[in-house]
């Protein structure tokens, strides 16, 4: 939102941190770079994209600096790179209408065709709202995560109806492993 200073600024501050970052950068590899876990047998890749506002790198765009486009061949490459290296892959993913308390269908149709390819779990983080988890083909899309603070629903659990059209809302505690 901030510009070139503002991109500048945010990542020397995660570098100075030592805190790692995905999703953006000053050129096409940084951006699609993923964040990777490796402990013992486990390899874990994590993405992040988002739908094209303000300082997306489309792939028909001039200029290489930017962050990930969610709909760009580039994603979808380095994503078969990664899973074909064994990786478990998970998308965070910043899309959809803003306090919209369901996903819209066409996010979740998109969603589904990632979770139909390569990827295994996503998180969303753009309506600020929670829309609630859906698993689809035995993988799990948490539609979006909210605004990630304290409520007095913490320890309510809202899931997705098989037909994407309502909430259900659950106690944790009633939730079986």
């Amino acid at each position: 939102d901030f510009g070139e200073r503002g991109f500048s600024d945010t990542t020397q501050a995660l570098q100075n941190l030592g805190s790692s970052y995905a999703g953006a950068g000053l050129d096409i590899d940084d951006i699609y770079e993923p964040i990777k876990l490796e402990k013992s047998n486990e390899k874990i890749a994590i993405f992040c994209a988002a739908e094209a506002q303000f300082g997306c790198l489309k792939d028909y765009d001039d200029y290489q600096k930017g962050y990930a486009w969610i709909f760009s061949h580039h994603l979808i490459r380095k994503i078969d790179m990664y899973k074909e290296k064994g990786f478990k892959i998970v998308l965070f993913s910043h899309v959809g209408l803003e306090m919209c308390e369901l996903p819209l269908p066409e996010w979740r149709f998109y969603l589904k065709i990632f979770l139909e390819q390569k990827v295994d779990l996503i998180v969303n983080t753009h309506p600020h709202v929670l829309q609630g988890i859906e698993t689809i083909e035995q993988k799990m899309v948490n539609h979006s995560i909210g605004l990630l603070y304290p409520s007095d629903a913490a320890d309510d659990l809202l899931l997705l109806d098989p037909g994407g059209r309502r909430l259900i809302k659950k106690k944790t505690q009633d939730i079986q492993q």
